[in-house]
């Protein structure tokens, strides 16, 4: 029933008499209550008993924590990198809401707050990125050192350096903080490097090595190590160098006189 603005609820019914009470009395305990009652002549009157107190409304401290989240996410940002955006919110939210349990909690919106944690991210990468660009200037060559897991037929990366010249020295100090034994080095053809290889690891057998040990002619050594040659091997997929790399450089390199000798190198090449 409503009356005068009001909602009620039937509470009892005595004879010709109905008593309501405030529908909000539950929540609010509120003490307006309203009594209708039947006359024998058809007409109904009704009498409202007590005060209506829902409509006071408590005043409830309202806490702007706005800039608060802010920060909060700012700093929360830098450390979570791989928790989505939402989430953060509503982690540092509950955050809010926990640290300040008698008081109204007034947080980013959001939609706002999850662009903002893309831009902090953005900025961050975009940051690190001009740091990489600004530092690299001076670099030529990015020296990579992978090694291989024979039982499980993977390469695995060990290190990459970024080196300011191309030559024997700036490779053996590269080498040199190495620790590591490994049991064979397949490098690219690059005299600077496996000279250094040389040195360096000394006891090591070199896939370079191989093409003399097996005592092919120096011309055919010097047109395999040419550009575009034997290098392009260190370049492309693991699964595609002995059903399509090796046969392309054999069809540009001329094997005359030492196809046996080129065939055990790439039985070599292959296994190693």
């Amino acid at each position: 029933m409503q009356f005068n603005g009001y909602k009620y609820l039937v509470n009892a019914k005595r004879n010709e008499s109905t008593y309501y009470q405030c529908l909000t009395d539950c929540s609010t305990q509120c003490k307006g209550n309203l009594i209708t009652k039947r006359h024998p002549d058809g007409e109904i009157k009704v009498c409202e008993t007590g005060e209506h107190t829902c409509n006071t409304t408590r005043d409830t401290k309202l806490r702007d924590c706005i800039e608060e989240m802010r920060q909060t996410l700012e700093a929360e940002t830098a450390r979570a990198l791989t928790i989505i955006p939402y989430r953060l919110w509503d982690r540092v939210s509950r955050q809010l809401d926990d640290k300040y349990p008698d008081q109204a909690v007034q947080v980013m919106p959001q939609d706002e707050a999850i662009n903002f944690i893309k831009y902090m991210r953005r900025q961050a990468y975009a940051c690190r990125r001009l740091n990489a660009q600004h530092h690299t200037e001076t670099f030529t060559e990015t020296l990579i050192i992978v090694g291989h897991d024979a039982a499980y037929d993977v390469y695995v990366l060990v290190l990459f350096v970024l080196t300011e010249a191309k030559d024997e020295w700036t490779y053996w100090h590269c080498l040199h903080w190495m620790k590591m034994s490994p049991s064979s080095i397949t490098c690219d053809f690059e005299a600077a490097f496996i000279n250094t290889g040389r040195h360096q690891l000394d006891d090591i057998p070199a896939s370079r090595r191989k093409l003399h040990a097996l005592i092919i002619p120096a011309n055919q050594i010097e047109e395999a190590m040419s550009p575009g040659m034997l290098a392009i091997l260190t370049v492309i997929p693991i699964d595609e160098i002995q059903s399509k790399g090796i046969p392309f450089v054999m069809s540009k390199l001329s094997t005359l006189g030492a196809v046996r000798q080129w065939t055990e190198f790439w039985t070599y090449f292959t296994r190693t």
